[in-house]
């Protein structure tokens, strides 16, 4: 690892010297020249500074591949989830918190400020994962050029933004770009502190721990590979294991609460997620990856990383596979955990890795032909990604849902409804959450009445409204009523609808109109005079 002075220099503006005051100054020989040309120097040095800087091409790469096309994939479910919380006012959306999703508070109320200012379509919203990921990109850079050095830095943070899983979910209305972004702050922060062990950097390193936990509880076994970064470079220093222990402990100290109120609501939260099988594992790298040749490729090239300092070659690999191997284990002694989205933060060490054994090729066309692979293995992959119904694809490349696409019913809707008209659902209870989907893309225009809710879900804290007891009560004398459900599970068969409802609809309405849109249809029902 760097001496402290050589980690460093990412904050030395080449050019410009401090005055002993705190300021800086052009270092030239004729004060007279600077005084000649104002701020002209100055200006070209930070230029050229922020040029050299490892850590601005990752970051820029990031920006462009999550910025294209970033609003054409429809918001799905999870999407539309994190909107309808937060775009509650907060009042509502701590009560929320009390009742679901606690552990993904810190998230929702970063994206309730985030509405308030700029709105919340679908670009918008994204913009918070955009901006996440691009800063993860340049922290990945900054970790790479700490253990390996300028080179290494700046091809892993590259490479990091060239994994399709990267723009992916710089694209989603989730946790996961932030969780990204405060783990690999976290391993920066850490490596710091075992450069120069002094209080103030290991409070950054605490808040940080205390950061991971709340926003994605289910990435802090990310933390066992600073526990191997003591091993390979402090095995002897008792201290220093004691200090980052205490520090590590104090941050999730901190979280408690909220790692604790979320535990409690596993079933509501969570549901049932898929069982960590052999064959779960196995399958598991293009999964994360979001690409089966760029995880193939990556993982190559990290078998050549073991050539350069071992160390740290140790460390990334415990980064890069420890936590997949705790979540799997834990996955199988109790509640599973197993979602190829809550091990997104392993990637960083498998780019700086991949980075490394590029660099032990010590040819730099061989190295910028690796990169370029990377980024042309990628494109099919990353085309897909910006398919309209491609964020409904949560298992790809091995599939997925068919899409949902909620506008084309709420279209629909919009053009043909008339005064007076209702719309009750099919399956409310399941994971769909179509009435969300309907009040996203029918905010701010006239809608139908939802005539069957006897409590809302706001009111609930909850993403499911309480329906009533007494159908035809409810739904009195409207005068027509539209159905919708999520024809990928249920079509368009009356015969699935629960039985309540469907008396009520047989019974004083007749069918007039199906439609059979993309994952969703739609029947209008009229009243029998």
């Amino acid at each position: 690892m760097k001496s402290a002075d050589e980690a460093h220099d990412v904050l030395v503006v080449p050019g410009l010297q401090s005055n002993g005051a705190g300021e800086s100054r052009a270092a030239t020989t004729d004060d007279a020249t600077t005084t000649a040309q104002p701020g002209r120097d100055v200006w070209w040095a930070r230029f050229r500074w922020l040029l050299t800087r490892v850590w601005l091409w990752p970051t820029l790469l990031t920006a462009a591949l999550g910025l294209f096309r970033i609003g054409r994939p429809e918001l799905w479910r999870d999407e539309l989830r994190s909107w309808s919380a937060a775009s509650r006012p907060i009042g509502d959306l701590i009560h929320t918190l009390g009742v679901t999703d606690a552990a993904v508070a810190l998230y929702y109320l970063i994206l309730h400020g985030w509405i308030k200012i700029f709105g919340d379509s679908a670009t918008s919203m994204r913009m918070v994962s955009l901006i996440a990921m691009a800063a993860a990109a340049g922290v990945v850079s900054l970790i790479g050029r700490r253990l390996y050095g300028p080179a290494v830095g700046l091809v892993g943070g590259l490479i990091f933004a060239l994994i399709p899983a990267v723009s992916r979910f710089a694209q989603e209305v989730r946790p996961y770009a932030i969780t990204m972004l405060l783990v690999a702050l976290s391993t920066l922060l850490y490596l710091r502190a075992l450069e120069r062990s002094t209080w103030p950097r290991w409070l950054g390193y605490a808040l940080s721990v205390a950061g991971v936990a709340l926003a994605q509880v289910v990435a802090l076994p990310v933390f066992a590979a600073h526990a191997v970064g003591l091993l390979v470079w402090h095995r002897r220093d008792r201290r220093m294991w004691l200090t980052w222990a205490a520090w590590a402990a104090a941050g999730l100290v901190l979280a408690s609460p909220v790692i604790l109120l979320g535990a409690s609501q596993y079933d509501h939260q969570v549901g049932s997620l898929p069982a960590a099988t052999f064959d779960e594992l196995t399958t598991l790298p293009p999964r994360l990856f979001s690409s089966t040749i760029v995880a193939g490729a990556v993982a190559t090239m990290c078998l050549f990383g073991f050539g350069r300092k071992i160390p740290a070659s140790v460390f990334l690999t415990s980064w890069a596979l420890l936590p997949i191997a705790a979540v799997w284990v834990v996955s199988n002694l109790g509640q599973s955990y197993w979602m190829t989205r809550y091990m997104l933060p392993t990637l960083p060490g498998f780019a700086i890795l991949a980075a490394a054994g590029l660099m032990a090729l010590a040819d730099r066309r061989m190295i910028a032909l690796g990169v370029v692979a990377v980024a042309a293995l990628g494109v099919p992959d990353q085309r897909m990604m910006r398919w309209v119904g491609a964020h409904d694809q949560w298992n790809y490349p091995y599939g997925g849902n068919a899409p949902v696409l909620y506008s084309e019913a709420a279209q629909l809707i919009a053009d043909h409804q008339r005064p007076g008209d209702g719309i009750m659902y099919l399956a409310r209870d399941d994971y769909w959450l179509l009435d969300i989907g309907m009040a996203y893309h029918l905010r701010g225009q006239p809608a139908p009445r939802d005539v069957l809710v006897q409590e809302s879900a706001v009111a609930r804290g909850d993403f499911w409204v309480r329906e009533c007891d007494d159908a035809a009560e409810c739904v009195g004398a409207t005068p027509r009523i539209w159905l919708v459900s999520a024809s990928v599970v249920y079509g368009t068969d009356l015969d699935k609808l629960e039985p309540d409802k469907r008396a009520v609809l047989e019974e004083q309405y007749r069918l007039v109109e199906t439609y059979k849109l993309t994952g969703i249809a739609v029947t209008l029902w009229q009243r029998v005079q």
